[in-house]
């Protein structure tokens, strides 16, 4: 008697354990959607920031970097703050600016990819060099950035979109 009430409770904390998980994978996949949603309005408005955490160099091992780097897009114009290293082959007087600069972009192209993702080219002229930045955002916020220019050689970085609205 007293197994038959043991497999019985047992029966029922289980399916209670069941549904509640069942629950959790609901609002998982509600908080998903909710975010995948804040990141597509954001491209659409060309209004958003991504924070950098790590770059990855073409000639010297990738790194950690610090928080505070970012590129910011707004409306037509970009705000490139990011680190730079690698090799300039035209230098202007004084060492010039690398990825610190605010620039009016000259194009911008915006198409869907595989595994729910945005990609994003921006061709970002200033007094020093003509980039390319092409963006990869993925639904869940995650970003890559690649950094293109004539006389810089490439360098790419990898971080996360800050998709909340109270930015």
């Amino acid at each position: 008697m007293t197994m038959k009430r043991f497999v019985f409770i047992f029966a029922v904390v289980l399916l209670a354990g069941c549904s509640a998980s069942r629950l959790t994978q609901e609002e998982k996949a509600a908080k998903r959607a909710q975010v995948a949603q804040s990141v597509q309005d954001k491209l659409a408005r060309r209004d958003y920031r991504i924070e950098v955490d790590f770059m990855h160099p073409q000639r010297v091992p990738s790194r950690h970097i610090d928080y505070g780097y970012e590129l910011r897009v707004h409306g037509d114009s970009v705000y490139s703050y990011l680190p730079y290293v690698g090799e300039v082959r035209r230098v202007p007087y004084g060492g010039g600016k690398g990825l610190n600069f605010d620039a009016v972009m000259t194009g911008y192209t915006s198409e869907r990819i595989k595994n729910n993702g945005t990609r994003i080219r921006m061709i970002v002229p200033n007094e020093e060099d003509t980039y390319l930045y092409t963006v990869e955002v993925m639904d869940n916020g995650r970003a890559s950035v690649a950094v293109y220019g004539r006389e810089h050689d490439p360098i790419s970085f990898t971080g996360e979109m800050r998709y909340e609205d109270k930015e």
